[in-house]
C-alpha cells in the first residue's frame, strides 16, 4: 500500500498544469420548421369545409379534439383532386 492517500477516481493533475477546460462552443442557430406553412385560398376553404362536414355528419369521423388523421387525408385528397394541388395531411391541420 502507498503512503499517499488520495479519493479513488480522481486525477492527479501533473505539476505546472492547468485544468482542462473546455473550449467554447457557440448556441447552436434557430432551425426553421420542418412543418411547412400552405396558405388557404377560397376554393381551398371551402372544399375543407364541405368534406368536414361530411365526415361528421355521414361518418362521424371527429374525436373530442379535432378530427381523425384519415379525415385529415380525405380533406388533402379532395383539394387535390379538384384543384390539381400536392396538399397533405400535415398542410391540412
Amino acid at each position: 500500500m502507498s503512503n499517499t492517500s488520495r479519493k479513488k477516481g480522481t486525477k492527479v493533475s501533473q505539476p505546472g498544469s492547468s485544468p482542462w477546460v473546455p473550449p467554447h462552443v457557440p448556441p447552436m442557430p434557430e432551425l426553421p420548421s420542418q412543418r411547412s406553412q400552405t396558405r388557404w385560398s377560397q376554393p381551398m376553404m371551402a372544399i375543407m369545409l364541405d368534406v368536414l362536414s361530411e365526415e361528421v355528419s355521414k361518418r362521424g369521423n371527429r374525436c373530442d379534439n379535432g378530427f381523425k388523421a384519415d379525415t385529415y387525408q380525405a380533406v388533402a385528397d379532395a383539394v387535390n383532386a379538384k384543384l390539381g394541388m400536392s396538399v397533405n395531411s400535415e398542410n391540412v391541420k
